[in-house]
């Protein structure tokens, strides 16, 4: 069995938290966010705020399963 990797976010990681995001924001009524953010502004959002408040990610396989941040 894989283990889960949970590792610091970079922008290189903002298609793949896009993609995972998405979903909550046009299919429910988690966000308030009305347009789910693409692949440039999620890289922006971990940039901008990274450094100050914390952003990780969680792998298994290679591939991302799952992210939080703290605002």
């Amino acid at each position: 069995m894989a283990a889960l990797h949970i590792r610091d976010a970079t922008a290189a990681d903002g298609a793949a938290l896009a993609a995972l995001y998405a979903p909550f924001v046009t299919d429910s009524w988690v966000s308030f966010e009305t347009q789910a953010p693409d692949a440039a502004e999620m890289a922006t959002r971990i940039s901008s705020h990274g450094s100050s408040h914390g952003w990780v990610v969680a792998e298994l396989d290679g591939a991302v399963m799952g992210y939080a941040y703290a605002s």
